[in-house]
């Protein structure tokens, strides 16, 4: 779409078409008038400190100032009245009561493997960066565009996600809220569930506690699903010692993160082939005929656990094992951004919002896996 978003637009969305539900489906109405909300507006920085009494005199709010972005944050003690002169206290200074668990997902997190994972990193990057770990102004501006193929690996990774809160922490996948960030990737919240903080499996708590994590229960949960992440120069980090220290999580990285690594083996790069080295790959980069054996056994959709077992653990040595499970965890381990779920006042963009950088709406996702490029909702579906 070609037309610049304008206020109009953006009045005309909130007026006409903006859903309350979803938002009060994913945060509830009960202490929706202790809640901080956030705005930016053109050229400005985030406005925080706002609240409402209800989701009307919210969209009221939207429809009068109309800002590029919509934010809702954690509920406190008492609602903060900017119109009353006479009130001291900011939300922030009145007592932090709650906050939902919240994951951010987001490609720009997977920037420096995409050189590598995928021809659109190629295309991405112009000569004066290609051999270097930064990137040029324009060229992250060319990055924030969507490949449809790198899209993947944020569903990946909000659906690997789901399956450990569920199986490893006893939050069931029926309380978890998908919804798409309106740029190039995904926010999961979880609310009105049971949950332990210590990652006993199965083992069952009160909703309240799940709204009322603490900071170092929220870093533990991502601590432990964090296994790789780049560091500042670009280098890989491996954040996990032995994957067989558990078995839970090793059997979900099997059967999630290294058949869809091998299943799309054939599309990566020549180098990251060469880093899996032998038996898979000779030194010239030549595919082997244990290569090929294992990739028709995932296509056969056998369990990739039984393919691990009898293929990688018996037919590898100790070092060559290891390396296929860094080179596997590093190219297609979902990557966090951990901020976001340490931070108990973290603010996460209202759901069905417009994205005033794209003009996508934040819309709830229902189904992760079905859900495609096609799928992304726009402003421009609504005015003219």
């Amino acid at each position: 779409m070609s037309v610049k978003l304008e206020s109009k637009h953006l009045k005309e969305y909130y007026i006409e078409h903006y859903p309350t539900k979803p938002l009060r489906n994913v945060i509830g109405d009960r202490g929706f008038g202790r809640r901080e909300f956030a705005f930016l507006y053109e050229g400005g920085a985030i406005d925080r400190n706002f609240s409402f009494p209800s989701s009307k005199e919210l969209v009221s709010y939207m429809v009068d100032k109309t800002p590029l972005k919509a934010y809702v944050s954690a509920i406190y003690e008492e609602p903060y009245d900017r119109n009353d002169r006479g009130q001291q206290l900011r939300l922030h200074n009145t007592g932090w009561v709650s906050r939902e668990l919240v994951f951010d997902i987001d490609l720009d997190k997977y920037n420096v493997i995409r050189k590598q994972l995928c021809t659109c990193g190629e295309k991405i990057t112009c000569e004066k960066c290609k051999d270097k770990r930064t990137q040029c102004n324009e060229c992250k501006e060319k990055m924030k565009r969507i490949c449809p193929k790198c899209f993947e690996l944020a569903k990946e990774a909000v659906l690997f996600t789901i399956d450990t809160l569920d199986e490893s922490f006893g939050i069931p996948k029926k309380t978890m809220t998908t919804i798409f960030s309106g740029r190039q990737g995904f926010h999961l919240w979880t609310r009105k569930t049971n949950f332990n903080p210590l990652g006993a499996l199965r083992s069952r708590v009160s909703g309240s506690q799940m709204m009322n994590l603490e900071r170092e229960a929220r870093s533990a949960i991502i601590n432990y699903l964090s296994f790789a992440k780049e560091s500042k120069r670009g280098a890989f980090i491996k954040l996990y010692k032995n994957l067989s220290d558990d078995k839970f999580m090793r059997d979900r990285i099997i059967r999630l993160i290294f058949k869809n690594f091998f299943v799309n083996i054939t599309s990566h790069t020549d180098a990251i082939l060469k880093e899996l080295g032998t038996p898979l790959v000779t030194k010239d980069g030549v595919k082997t005929k244990l290569f090929t054996e294992i990739l028709d056994m995932f296509h056969e959709n056998i369990d990739p656990v039984e393919i691990y077992e009898s293929k990688f653990v018996k037919r590898f040595g100790e070092k060559e094992l290891d390396r296929f499970n860094e080179v596997a965890i590093k190219y297609r381990y979902p990557r966090y951004d951990p901020t976001a779920t340490k931070d108990i006042s973290r603010v996460l963009k209202i759901p069905h919002s417009v994205d005033g950088s794209t003009g996508n709406i934040v819309s709830v996702v229902r189904d992760v896996e079905g859900f495609t490029l096609d799928d992304i909702d726009s402003i421009w579906n609504y005015v003219k």
